[in-house]
């Protein structure tokens, strides 16, 4: 559009001839002449009913067509667009298998601040994986509304402490091995 006839260009402002020279880190410039544009929009049209876009790709397609110029072509492919990868088929998960807290009371209470640091190491050694489950065991029990990432904020401590309880053990915000059996 620019230099069409009727426009005025700004001053110090010019019709270009060529792409500029490529730079690195600029991106590709594409060039067309007056009166080439529409072989441009056709491309481009395509290109947004495509499962996957390459820049590199387009610009070869848009640079085929005479009076078209472009500056560079990236250096290695950049997508605009590409299919979502397929899911992989997901094995089932191994039960969530945990040691005795050592010190833990048998009716699942940890009450002084050495049992706690115990069971913020429990809690530690369990995979992201298995603290999802977890939260899905909470969430199934109507304590946790969260999302489940695995990650045990305030809102996983929160729900921890409810389920604690309703149990009737002391509430501590983490869980022991009988609490974490219990939510599978």
């Amino acid at each position: 559009a620019v230099g069409a006839p009727g426009s005025e260009l700004p001053e110090g402002v010019s019709i270009a001839d060529r792409p500029p020279t490529a730079r690195a880190g600029a991106s590709p410039v594409v060039l067309a002449a007056r009166g080439q544009t529409d072989p441009l929009l056709a491309v481009l049209s395509g290109a947004g009913r495509a499962d996957t876009i390459e820049l590199g790709a387009l610009i070869e397609q848009m640079t085929a067509g005479d009076g078209v110029s472009a500056s560079a072509l990236p250096p290695a492919p950049v997508f605009l667009r590409r299919p979502a990868p397929a899911e992989a088929e997901v094995e089932p998960e191994a039960p969530i298998i945990v040691a005795p807290v050592v010190g833990e009371a048998g009716d699942g209470a940890a009450t002084d601040a050495e049992d706690i640091e115990t069971l913020q190491l429990l809690e530690n050694s369990i995979s992201r994986s298995a603290k999802r489950r977890l939260q899905v065991g909470l969430q199934e029990r109507g304590h946790y509304a969260g999302f489940i990432d695995g990650i045990f904020g305030g809102q996983t401590r929160a729900a921890i402490e409810a389920f604690q309880a309703q149990r009737g053990e002391p509430v501590t915000g983490y869980l022991t091995t009988e609490q974490i059996g219990a939510l599978q």
